[in-house]
């Protein structure tokens, strides 16, 4: 009984109001001259030590990147107006010093152990645990929460959501370019997270007292201390009360960073009022395949549905998924954003095929960069 109170004390999931939104938005810090990164992060935040969005302009493992974190949402335009004003913050601030802001998922041309990790016990401990690999974790994602009222749901949703993986991906796939090459993928960003341990799924436990007795286990190990340690596409977050989506690369501009977690919300309505199945082990069948497939290809990538074994484009399911949801943009108030959705998914072009339009149009890779720095400034 001891060891059940201590793991309950632990775990302790901190519901929070189902299905609200929150973003985590990594984006590259380049020198206006020549595009580089830049290890500006320190300074920059210091600039805006005194602003009142301090806290939600935070520092992340480099010196060349920082994170916009913003507030609990319940709907796309309260989000979407809370980054529209860190953007003009975090702009203006970086203006002064010369400083570009950038999104994508990856600098096209940098070799990242140039960059400087950040100097922080907890990116210390990275750097020692995974050496080389720590280093190439310069990378930018967006990352978004689901409110979750309970753990349960959150185990529920953290599995029911994996079918979906390859549609964010693929929405979101801006890393075609990296350490000066075209590696040949959509999304390029989550080869290199993968090469750490404990990445890829959650373990197929069916509520959160199983998983208690998973994390309590692997601690015992000690190969977590938190829930941080994980690095799974989807994660339950227990002390925030949401799950976490963890593999979208960040959007050239805002709005796609925005209509991508409001899908989050979305498919999370649809999944527990429509669609309620248990999951199983066999969700997670055709995972590593789908999810290269969409890092490889993006939307023109081959999507293998788990439960029929059904064999389509990715495009061709994420329409017919988008199709469902038209109930729940209305009570989310995202109509616009779906439709936004609809065209990306309908046109089958992402932000990797702008970027590789810019490369071939002027033939240098600082010219893909710049144009990720103009992309952002886009309303």
């Amino acid at each position: 009984m001891k060891c059940e109170n201590e793991l309950a004390y632990r775990l302790n999931f901190s519901g929070s109001p189902a299905l609200t939104i929150a973003v985590e938005l990594e984006l590259q810090l380049l020198d206006r001259e020549d595009c580089r990164l830049t290890p500006m992060a320190p300074a920059l935040l210091e600039a805006l030590a005194q602003s009142p969005w301090r806290e939600r302009i935070r520092p992340e493992i480099s010196r060349t990147m920082v994170e916009l974190c913003t507030g609990t949402h319940a709907d796309h335009g309260t989000l979407r107006a809370e980054l529209s004003e860190l953007r003009t913050v975090l702009t203006a601030a970086a203006e002064d010093m010369d400083i570009l802001v950038a999104g994508g998922g990856a600098h096209p041309f940098q070799r990242t152990p140039e960059t400087g990790m950040l100097d922080d016990a907890r990116y210390r401990r990275l750097a020692a645990s995974h050496g080389h690999h720590a280093r190439q974790l310069t990378l930018f994602g967006l990352h978004f929460h689901l409110g979750c009222p309970d753990g349960d749901t959150a185990i529920y949703l953290t599995h029911r959501l994996g079918r979906f993986v390859p549609h964010f991906i693929a929405l979101a796939a801006a890393s075609p370019f990296w350490r000066g090459e075209d590696t040949g993928f959509a999304c390029a960003r989550l080869s290199s997270v993968c090469a750490v341990p404990l990445t890829g799924h959650l373990p197929c436990v069916k509520d959160w007292r199983e998983f208690g007795r998973y994390f309590d286990r692997m601690r015992s190990f000690g190969i977590v201390e938190s829930m941080q340690d994980f690095y799974w596409d989807i994660r339950p977050r227990p002390e925030l009360g949401t799950v976490e989506v963890r593999v979208c690369d960040t959007p050239l501009a805002l709005e796609r960073a925005c209509d991508l977690a409001v899908l989050g919300q979305m498919l999370a309505d649809y999944l527990l009022t429509e669609d309620v199945a248990s999951p199983t082990a066999d969700d997670y069948a055709t995972y590593p395949v789908n999810r290269y497939n969409a890092c490889r290809h993006g939307l023109a990538g081959e999507f293998i549905d788990p439960s029929s074994g059904r064999r389509t484009s990715l495009r061709h399911d994420l329409l017919q998924t988008l199709e469902r949801l038209s109930r729940h943009a209305h009570r989310w108030h995202a109509l616009e954003a779906l439709e936004r959705i609809e065209r990306a998914a309908e046109s089958g072009r992402s932000d990797a095929d702008d970027l590789r339009d810019q490369h071939a149009a002027h033939g240098a890779l600082e010219r893909v960069a710049r144009f990720q720095a103009e992309r952002w400034l886009e309303s």
